[in-house]
């Protein structure tokens, strides 16, 4: 990875740090918001909207923090994102060739078992 590169990393931590930042504050007020609306208000209020958005919240924070682990862990491993990209994209392709492989024998398979059902059925005086 060369410098601007790590710097491009580093520009970006900053940022989704600050956002997280913004949404565990964001979080933590409308935790308090909601617990004194339901002190006021009860079981006249939706309680399960107010989680739901709380949930929401939580887990935008979670993706940033992932994003954040991701970049440090990268950051700190020096990798070469194309390199890696490449290598995972190869992958990917080896796995979807194995799969459409495995689907044809599949396909084959099930196509010989119609036949030995209907021989079978014929053996058996089952088919007339």
């Amino acid at each position: 990875m060369n410098q601007v590169e790590r710097a491009r990393i580093i520009v970006m931590i900053d940022k989704l740090e600050k956002e997280k930042r913004s949404r565990e504050f964001k979080l933590s007020g409308m935790r308090s918001d909601n617990m004194a609306a339901w002190n006021t208000y009860g079981s006249e209020l939706c309680a399960g909207g107010m989680e739901a958005d709380e949930r929401k919240i939580e887990e935008e924070i979670e993706d940033l923090r992932r994003k954040i682990v991701y970049l440090k862990d990268n950051l700190r491993d020096d990798k070469e994102p194309k390199a890696d990209l490449v290598l995972l994209e190869s992958q990917i392709k080896g796995l979807d060739d194995e799969i459409q492989s495995r689907q044809t024998q599949k396909e084959a398979l099930q196509d010989n078992w119609v036949w030995a059902s209907f021989l079978y059925k014929v053996c058996s005086g089952e088919q007339q």
